[in-house]
């Protein structure tokens, strides 16, 4: 299930409005199934002066000097406030994740739950024994995947290169 919010990332009352669309669509989920839950944002808000304006009320331990960490930190608030309103209203959420995409406008939140089929991984002994959560923050997906296409096609020119110069030597000799 898809899900656009008209709003962005700095909104404070960005949980109340999931839990307004959910509310409405609670029938859509299945009782006990686990879902995961991915949210996109416009990755030009990442260089928006707000971040450093937005209190976050639940303090981490992080360096708040550094900009990377006063981004982390909002995105990590962002997505654990999300999915508690999932939790609250009976929607189980063991894989959620937060990351900044091209969308079609600055000012709008995308929101995808859909049905995890991950094998699950589980914590504990005995009584104690749980699933696993898995929470993933991603500032920029097109930085990611420059960065991950860059670092490639070094290994990649790199192996062509060491073959060619093995042919020659092996001509040489």
């Amino acid at each position: 299930m898809k899900y656009t919010l008209n709003t962005d990332i700095f909104d404070k009352n960005l949980s109340q409005e999931l839990n307004n669309v959910i509310e409405t669509r609670k029938d859509s989920f299945v009782n006990g199934m686990v879902y995961k839950l991915t949210v996109s944002f416009h990755v030009d808000l990442l260089h928006d002066q707000r971040f450093e304006d937005f209190v976050v009320p639940i303090k981490s331990n992080t360096n708040k000097n550094k900009k990377k960490d006063i981004i982390n930190e909002l995105l990590s608030f962002q997505l654990k406030e999300l999915e508690q309103v999932l939790n609250n209203n009976g929607i189980e959420i063991y894989n959620a994740t937060i990351q900044g995409n091209y969308l079609e406008a600055i000012n709008i939140i995308k929101i995808q739950i859909s049905e995890d089929t991950s094998e699950p991984t589980f914590t504990g002994r005995g009584k104690n024994k749980r699933r696993m959560k898995c929470f993933s923050i991603i500032p920029s997906i097109p930085y990611i995947q420059d960065k991950s296409s860059n670092i490639l096609s070094e290994i990649y020119a790199k192996r062509i290169y060491d073959e060619i110069l093995d042919k020659q030597n092996k001509v040489i000799d």
